[in-house]
């Protein structure tokens, strides 16, 4: 847990190698700006990336904000690393795939430490676990009670395979003595559908996508 706090909470602006930060423009001669969302629209992240793109108005413009949501962030992550290198296209992303992917999956499609340079660290998040409405669970010592008496029910979601969620999980079940089933999202607003339509009986994910 103490890695999960120290390190893998937090959301991170990168852009391409090759391009280097973005520098503000003269006022008279704004480039435009592409901010890359790796999950779909009203979630954290694109919210971050909407506040970012009106801080960042005065520099460029336009300023503009698309979502690729999809794989935990992996489909954006390619489109941005196939995209011109001109210094006008950044991702805002957790930092779960440049910092636990390269050691949850084989093969990647991209290079976290070759392909991308860090911008900024924007912000940080609290994480937290939810229970679906009919469970009548209201603290992880009775969470783990019941995922041992109903393990049919034993069900949570996250945002995608290999994402600091899904492994908050994999801890849980490492140190309870107790077995979950994953089941991955997009993002955590279509888990939120499932958690409220009793599909899934736990939700790990960041405060905001819940609250």
């Amino acid at each position: 847990m103490d890695f999960i706090n120290r390190c893998s909470r937090h959301y991170i602006a990168l852009n391409n190698t090759c391009a280097g930060t973005p520098a503000p423009a003269q006022a008279q001669d704004r480039p435009p700006l592409r901010i890359v969302v790796g999950f779909p629209p009203g979630g954290s992240a694109d919210t971050l990336a909407r506040l970012v793109g009106d801080a960042l108005r005065e520099d460029f413009s336009p300023v503009t904000v698309e979502n690729k949501p999809g794989a935990g962030g992996r489909i954006a992550l390619a489109f941005v690393k196939a995209a011109r290198p001109d210094g006008q296209i950044v991702i805002v992303l957790p930092s779960g795939p440049m910092m636990l992917f390269p050691h949850a999956y084989k093969k990647l499609d991209y290079d976290p430490v070759k392909d991308f340079t860090p911008v900024s660290l924007i912000a940080r998040f609290q994480f937290g676990v939810v229970s679906s409405p009919t469970s009548q669970v209201k603290n992880m010592v009775e969470m783990t009670a019941k995922v041992r008496t109903d393990p049919a029910g034993a069900t949570y979601g996250s945002p995608w395979l290999g994402t600091l969620p899904h492994f908050m999980g994999v801890l849980l079940e490492q140190s309870a003595g107790i077995q979950l089933t994953q089941i991955p999202f997009q993002a955590g607003g279509p888990a939120n559908t499932a958690l409220l339509g009793r599909h899934i009986g736990y939700k790990f994910d960041v405060v905001s996508e819940t609250a």
